[in-house]
């Protein structure tokens, strides 16, 4: 026989093994599903029929563990709960994680599976490299580690911690097994907080920047450990302690400022200066003056002289609109107090700029005429 013939001849042998596998395993999952719709509507007998043909077949353990607790299901709802019971022992010894789902099924049958799963035992063993460390099963201590548990079978949630550090397992308990768990939690850190006046400071830790000051509870192996402090301005600071496991530490330095050099230097000789005698500026001419004044005056005049002009021109308006809204009867008293108010404001400042244009033109020109050439 030729090797590719003899291939085939193997290809053929695995196909034809499979092939009724995989019909049973298709003819399972029909007969659970066709099951599980009986049970919802109430047909309990042809449930309970096609399961006992189901849980016959050829499944893996977690499937037919699915098919006793369906089949638990529909005995329990025909009042027949001692079989219920043993369906339910069954599941679990197919597979100890199987469970019903409380949203699915009746509070009854979750405690009867309760009451079933609680009677059927195994053992927990935890082992951990810490003997300090507690061991949580479920929520609830259960001593140290390297000590056996009984417990029903079942997941349960195990946890185990010694200070802060603590590890989680989620374990299955089978009937009379004993199940271990190994849990490592290695060296737990201690707590350090490092303070310092002023704030600020950079800290290094074992040569490794860690950050500014003030640094709160950071985890450090346990051990000895090299700190560094710098701060611009100030001294150095360079300590070692030992850290314990799981212990806080704090550490306060108060910084030392650095002293501030003093460079005395020689004062150089100033250069001679030579120091020019300055003769002291003659004063204005006093004609000359005169004429500055007079002019200036003069020019105030004919400033004071516009601004009364026109202050002047609006106190005549006003007075026009004024007896304009007297004639026409529209003139209120709040209308006439306000027109008598600007009126007499205008009258004023137009007075007084006439005033003072008069003074200023009178003392400017006499400065003027008077003045010696």
């Amino acid at each position: 026989m030729n090797r590719p013939l003899a291939y085939a001849l193997f290809i053929a042998q695995i196909v034809g093994a499979l092939a009724p596998t995989t019909a049973v395993a298709a003819e399972f999952e029909s007969a659970v599903e066709q099951a599980t719709r009986a049970y919802m509507d109430g047909e309990t007998k042809r449930a309970n029929k096609i399961l006992l043909h189901a849980v016959r077949l050829q499944a893996s353990p977690p499937q037919l563990a699915e098919a006793y607790l369906l089949l638990g299901a529909v005995q329990s709802a025909s009042d027949r709960v001692r079989e219920a019971r043993m369906s339910v022992r069954r599941a679990l010894e197919l597979d100890a994680s199987a469970a019903y789902d409380p949203t699915r099924f009746p509070p009854a049958l979750v405690d009867l599976f309760q009451h079933v799963r609680a009677s059927m035992r195994g053992k927990i063993v935890v082992r951990c490299d810490r003997a300090e460390a507690i061991v949580e099963i479920d929520g609830r201590a259960s001593g140290r580690c390297g000590g056996a548990v009984d417990i029903a079978v079942g997941v349960h949630a195990v946890r185990v911690g010694a200070g802060r550090r603590f590890e989680e397992r989620r374990v299955v308990v089978a009937l009379d097994t004993v199940a271990n768990v190994d849990v490592k939690l290695g060296p737990i850190a201690g707590r350090v907080s490092i303070v310092t006046s002023p704030r600020g400071a950079t800290v290094r830790l074992d040569g490794a920047t860690i950050g500014a000051t003030p640094i709160d509870n950071i985890d450090v192996a346990p051990g000895r450990l090299r700190i560094a402090i710098d701060h611009r301005g100030y001294k150095s600071v360079k300590t070692e302690m030992v850290v314990e496991a799981d212990a806080p530490h704090a550490l306060s330095f108060m910084l030392e400022k650095l002293a501030v050099p003093v460079v005395v230097t020689r004062a150089a000789q100033p250069a001679p200066i030579a120091i020019a005698t300055m003769k002291p500026s003659p004063p204005l001419p006093r004609s000359r003056a005169k004429r500055i004044i007079g002019w200036s005056l003069l020019g105030t005049a004919g400033a004071s002289l516009a601004i009364g002009t026109v202050f002047g021109i609006l106190n005549r308006a006003t007075a026009n609109d004024f007896n304009a809204q007297k004639s026409s009867g529209a003139l209120t008293v709040d209308d006439a107090n306000a027109a008598s108010g600007r009126a007499s404001s205008q009258a004023t400042v137009a007075n007084t700029m006439f005033i003072t244009a008069g003074a200023s033109f009178a003392t400017g020109l006499v400065l003027l005429l008077t003045n010696s050439r």
